[in-house]
């Protein structure tokens, strides 16, 4: 069986393969074509054929083909042997190539990656810098976070089905960065819907982007923070969110600050496009209770 990757490859274009990976279950044969990726786009094909490793192999006519996605580390994180033809210089500072997320360690070490991104091109907007560090630590670390099943717990935490993580910073009219995060978990509505059974599974989505909303909420009540500070730090910033979840789409976004919420071909995993306007220096202290000031000197200390 062939699938012919879309040349476009992003949110939307991918999620519609969703389906057709779900239902591999003899040797597929992927077939790319020049075209162009977005970080999105990226996370959730790694996730995709990472469930089907064992049926794929891939086919491409030339090396300009793939000349792209081999820069982000797509194929090396998937074990496909092919001619590393691209060196160190040639790798954009624009680009945090596809990352792996298995253990605690993780979250801090996206995050120093994306910090030298970020301080490369966005100059005089310290708050907004520590903001995207701050909410894709706490996405990210959401991930090992669920993957405990029932305990809680902060530390000594893995996963066996690795996450995926991708950014850009596109330095045009929109001045804007995209971080793409995948993960193959229960999904956001299964995690929460136990917990919030008084709720139909639609508000069990929307909860989910409040703050203290949590599995845990009996134990831990003031946990849970982590999308809600996400969906307001984005909306702080004219961006958006779109995720992927169980049988529904969410979006927030300058036109729905509320969500707006589709259902949808159900998905396995957790699936996150974040577009975050770097416009501007943005007051993250109503959000994080901390800004740049309180780490001027070392913003590294944060994360230590």
């Amino acid at each position: 069986m062939n699938i012919f990757l879309p040349q476009k490859l992003n949110f939307t274009t991918t999620t519609d393969l969703s389906k057709a990976f779900q239902n591999i279950k003899e040797p597929t044969t992927l077939i790319f074509k020049k075209g162009f990726a977005q970080p999105a786009g990226i996370t959730l094909l790694s996730l995709l054929i990472n469930s089907k490793r064992e049926f794929i192999t891939i086919e491409y006519e030339k090396q300009e083909d793939i000349n792209y996605l081999q820069r982000t580390n797509f194929f090396k994180n998937l074990d496909f042997k092919i001619n590393n033809i691209s060196s160190q210089e040639d790798r954009s500072n624009n680009l945090l190539e596809c990352t792996k997320v298995l253990t605690d360690d993780d979250p801090y070490d996206i995050d120093i990656k994306l910090k030298q991104i970020l301080e490369a091109h966005i100059e005089g907007k310290p708050n907004l810098v520590l903001g995207i560090l701050l909410t894709v630590y706490e996405v990210v670390d959401n991930i090992l976070e669920h993957s405990t099943g029932e305990a809680f717990k902060e530390t000594d935490r893995a996963i066996k089905t690795p996450a995926f993580v991708s950014a850009q910073y596109y330095n045009n009219r929109n001045n804007h960065i995209e971080i793409g995060i995948s993960d193959w978990g229960k999904g956001i509505v299964d995690t929460l819907a136990e917990e919030y059974n008084e709720l139909s599974r639609e508000e069990v989505l929307l909860k989910a982007f409040e703050l203290n909303t949590t599995r845990h909420r009996k134990f831990f009540p003031s946990r849970g923070n982590g999308l809600a500070k996400l969906k307001h730090f984005v909306l702080l910033s004219g961006g958006s969110i779109r995720c992927r979840t169980n049988e529904f789409e969410i979006i927030f976004s300058p036109l729905y600050p509320n969500g707006n919420i589709e259902e949808v071909e159900p998905i396995i995993g957790t699936h996150f496009e974040i577009m975050i306007g770097c416009y501007s220096d943005i007051d993250i202290n109503p959000i994080f209770e901390i800004d740049y000031s309180d780490y001027e000197d070392d913003l590294d200390d944060f994360f230590n």
